[in-house]
């Protein structure tokens, strides 16, 4: 109600009115160096604090923020707070039915603030006329102009020759007329705007009439010209967006992609339902193919959050035939004691992924697609629950076993006091093969009681542990084309002992101080033979540094390995005495057995053949590799190390060395340099020995050797707004590219535009790597900061380079 009381206040002060003018377009701040835009609280890059430098958005070199004066006065305005008003000087004219106020001339009622050089009402009309560096304020809301007009009854106010800015939003524009409504709208008249800094105008709105609603948080465009480098491109009838972060519906930024099947294209549409409610349509056109309709909605609420997800396309041209996918992911009783989990998704076909990807849709493709729901109680003591669990193999070359249906389970844990802790878990499972496969089916109930005890020093620490783990088996089916049943089961102890000390060496007069950590782990299992048992989901892990240090000896529930092994680990850490950085961390370990171990995922490796492998002279190569490690008296030499050569430079390196047959198992290196504003590039290199093997599915002889190398960059040009992005995955082993990533982006204060190529394997489209199909696609990204954006695949290839991340949130 401020404008339509500005009248009784200032009776008796001066108002001085102007005759209407040509209306001028005011000149355009520049942020350049020395320049002045405060006027727009436009504030540089060098005169923000900390916490204002984190509210800048990328490539600005400044941001708007109002006066510390006003801001404290908007924090603690109150709604019904009387109205002020003031100048240096006043009088009266025409017989004192005008009043002129002249001077640093205001009005203010809590939030709410209107200055102008020199004012003057007229009371028989009602009306206010301002003038000289008239400006208008209200929370997130600057308006600045010339002259401006005040009608009290029907509490609007028309600046004229006026510009403003948004100030969450960064948007600013000009017109030569403003109006202002009681309810904040703000009504453009032959102006625009733009969300680019001042002085910089790279893309511009242009329109007759523009409304930028403050309340609503929407931008209302008619008749409208885009113009970029001041060159108009687009006309828009009618366009509506968000002029800050609250959601509304409307479109978002196309995605134009050109690949193997053509031009593709989408139009997403975001849907905003309900405050706790959303949707994203979005129609989607593929050259070769034919159109398709993609859908995710959003549901949110104090006890749980549901996304759904939805594609079908009626006729696929290339596959002739129509092509549907559905996915659910749920997750119910976030922080509460009872939750509930789904995590579903399914396709028609296995090839589904591969020809049609998914744009709107938060699913990736992978070979295996998760069917799981659960529902859980857990306290901080124990934890019961039920779940299902299956998957469907979308690739050639992988083929699923088993559902788990259901798998239901108690665990429970204890402190009694400081160190101690006491539990037991209980788990109750059914796998059920998937069609067509002729192998065991049946319940497994597994489970175990343990305790341990933890002691630490400053010094060290100490941890001992022991357990009683008990296997049973009902099975309903016998592979091989027999129905039968069969009960089996097995009980086997497991202990282990911890151990470790910290020496510490710090001198006055060095840079860095340098620690010494030796550390000892021994286990001790014993035999007991499993070979009748069934393999519903265990597999032997990749031998690494942490699994020395792991008395299981297979990842799943249906195996438990004998083990009578001493582990000794060292690590030692260079800890910079003034940052207290770790700028060098260096750990190697090596296990060594003292028995042979006889429990084996190869039925035919049984005790007698591993003491005596001459036996079965007719080894397959997966039983030849186990066997090898089941016989082994010590494990290969474990190395890993990390080291800061500099703030930007970092190196991490792994090592597995067979010290028997001098060779080695596996290593991963990478070499990373990232600093804002230079540089983001990687660089690594992963090898796996394992040797030639039967593929399961062609029965062909395969090299299973993995020598993969890996580079990507994330590098600005120059002092410019362009960077260059890319990655490359080659396979050494077959000599073959397996991904390639190229393109260039701008990025300005105010948009940004990305081209990218893509060229790559499809995984799963064949059993050997030197098979599989190849695909390539261009993608196109638009994006106009300040008024909404979304979510672009090109931004997920630059995202997928290994700390862009961590890089993008340095700046």
């Amino acid at each position: 109600m401020l404008l339509k009381r500005i009248a009784l206040i200032i009776v008796g002060t001066t108002l001085a009115g102007i005759s209407a003018a040509e209306v001028i377009d005011p000149p355009v701040a520049t942020c350049q160096p020395g320049a002045d835009a405060s006027r727009l609280d436009w504030v540089p890059l060098t005169e923000l604090s900390p916490e204002q430098l984190a509210t800048v958005r990328s490539r600005c070199c400044g941001t708007y923020i109002p006066p510390a004066e006003y801001l404290e006065l908007a924090k603690n305005h109150s709604d019904n707070a009387p109205l002020l008003a003031g100048s240096d000087t006043s009088r009266l004219e025409d017989e004192g039915n005008t009043s002129v106020m002249e001077g640093n001339v205001f009005v203010r009622q809590g939030a709410r603030q209107l200055t102008a050089d020199l004012a003057r009402i007229n009371q028989s009309e009602n009306r206010a006329e301002l003038s000289g560096n008239v400006t208008f304020r209200e929370p997130g809301v600057l308006l600045v102009g010339e002259r401006a007009s005040v009608t009290m009854s029907e509490g609007e106010a028309i600046i004229e020759g006026a510009e403003f800015v948004i100030h969450e939003s960064g948007l600013r524009g000009r017109a030569g007329a403003i109006q202002l409504s009681e309810a904040s709208a703000l009504q453009l008249q032959d102006g625009g705007f733009t969300s680019c800094e001042p002085g910089n105008e790279q893309w511009y709105l242009r329109s007759e009439s523009v409304e930028l609603d403050t309340t609503t948080g929407l931008g209302t465009v008619t008749n409208a010209k885009f113009e970029v480098l001041g060159v108009p491109v687009l006309y828009l009838p009618w366009v509506q967006f968000p002029i800050d972060d609250r959601r509304m519906t409307g479109i978002l930024f196309p995605e134009l992609k050109i690949g193997s099947d053509g031009v593709d294209f989408s139009v997403p549409v975001y849907v905003n339902l309900a405050p706790n409610y959303d949707a994203t349509i979005t129609p989607r056109y593929i050259a070769d193919r034919g159109a398709g309709l993609e859908v995710e909605t959003r549901y949110l609420n104090r006890y749980q959050q549901t996304d759904l997800s939805g594609a079908y396309w009626e006729r696929d041209k290339e596959f002739d035939d129509s092509r549907w996918l559905v996915g659910v992911d749920h997750v119910g009783g976030e922080d509460r004691n009872w939750y509930t989990r789904i995590d579903y998704q399914q396709v028609s076909d296995i090839d589904y992924f591969r020809d049609l990807g998914t744009y709107g849709l938060d699913i990736e493709a992978q070979t295996n697609l998760a069917q799981h729901a659960a529902v859980g109680y857990q306290t901080d003591i124990f934890h019961v629950g039920i779940e299902t669990r299956r998957y469907q193999a979308i690739s050639v070359t992988t083929q699923n076993r088993y559902r788990q249906m259901p798998h239901v389970f108690v665990e429970a844990s204890y402190p009694f006091f400081t160190g101690l802790n006491v539990g037991f878990d209980l788990h109750n499972t059914n796998f059920s093969a998937y069609d067509n496969l002729d192998i065991d089916e049946g319940r497994r109930t597994n489970g175990s009681v343990f305790a341990s005890y933890q002691k630490d020093w400053l010094p060290g620490y100490l941890k001992v542990g022991s357990s009683l783990h008990a296997l049973s088996y009902d099975l309903s089916k016998l592979g091989q084309g027999s129905i039968a049943t069969l009960e089996s089961q097995a009980s086997v102890p497991v202990s282990y002992i911890d151990g470790g000390v910290f020496f510490e060496r710090y001198q006055d007069n060095s840079f860095a101080a340098m620690s010494v950590e030796p550390r000892l782990f021994y286990t001790y299992v014993p035999y007991k033979d499993q070979s009748n048992q069934p393999i519903f989901d265990t597999t032997l892990p990749l031998q690494t540094y942490q699994e020395l240090f792991n008395p299981q000896r297979f990842s799943g529930n249906d195996r438990i390995g004998d083990n009578n092994r001493l582990t000794l680990g060292l690590t030692s850490r260079f800890i910079d005495n003034e940052s207290g950085q770790e700028w060098l961390t260096i750990g190697v370990a090596q296990a060594f057995y003292f028995e042979n171990r006889y429990v084996s995922l190869q039925p035919r490796l049984t005790q007698d053949v591993i003491d005596n492998p001459g036996l079965l002279p007719d080894l397959t190569d997966e039983e030849a590799l186990e066997l090898e490690y089941l016989r082994r008296d010590k494990s290969d030499i474990m190395f890993d190390s990390q080291l800061n050569l500099f703030d930007e430079w970092w190196i991490s390196s792994s090592l597995n060395w067979d010290a028997t047959d001098n060779q080695i198992n596996q290593t991963a290196s990478y070499l990373q340099y990232s600093k804002y504003g230079e540089a983001l590039a990687n660089l690594g290199v992963i090898y796996q020995r394992r040797g030639q093997g039967i593929n399961a599915i062609t029965g062909k002889v395969i090299d299973r050797n993995t020598y993969q190398s890996n580079l990507s960059v994330y590098a600005p040009l120059a002092d410019t707004n362009w960077s260059a992005f890319g990655s490359w995955t080659h396979d050494i082993t077959y000599s073959r590219r397996i991904d390639f990533m190229a393109g260039i982006e701008y990025d300005s204060c105010c948009w940004r535009v990305a081209l990218a190529y893509q060229q790559w394997v499809e995984a799963g489209t064949a059993a050997e790597i030197d098979q599989l199909s190849e695909r390539s696609a261009i993608r196109l990204q638009i994006e106009l900061k300040g008024i909404g954006s979304g979510q672009s695949p090109v931004d997920k290839l630059i995202s997928s380079i290994y700390g862009y991340t961590d890089y993008d949130e340095n700046n």
